[in-house]
């Protein structure tokens, strides 16, 4: 199968609720009854994201959506397992390997980086097994 190929058979109600899901994900993860309240206390800043980025990262979750997406096809990925792993060598391979160098750059608290590692995780890893499983 060619990139074109896979993107061409992407089922765009599946990847559209891939999306949903990794943002109710996040939504929960950060709420309070979770982790919303120990997250707080080990964010860097106090700042509200500003508005003029919010349509950007609402772009970049589409895009990365859409990337895992195309991934899952070109993997030929239709169960479960497949999925997962998919999932976790993407959130490993890459936001995992992404956050590690902020937490380096001592830009991220150890803490904060296991809380955002952990939804990355959860939430990609849902959103793939879901990509996987539709057809």
């Amino acid at each position: 199968m060619t990139i074109q190929s896979a993107i061409l058979a992407l089922n765009p109600l599946a990847v559209f609720m891939a999306l949903i899901l990794h943002f109710v994900i996040g939504l929960i993860w950060y709420s309070p009854p979770l982790f919303g309240k120990v997250w707080l206390r080990f964010r860097v800043t106090d700042k509200k994201p500003e508005k003029k980025w919010v349509v950007a990262g609402l772009f970049a979750h589409v895009i990365y959506t859409f990337v895992l997406a195309v991934i899952i096809k070109l993997a030929h990925a239709t169960t479960i397992l497949e999925g997962l792993v998919i999932g976790l060598m993407v959130c490993v391979g890459f936001i995992g390997t992404l956050l590690t160098n902020d937490l380096m750059g001592g830009r991220l608290p150890f803490k904060l980086y296991l809380f955002k590692f952990g939804d990355e995780l959860v939430s990609l890893c849902a959103a793939a097994i879901l990509l996987a499983m539709w057809r």
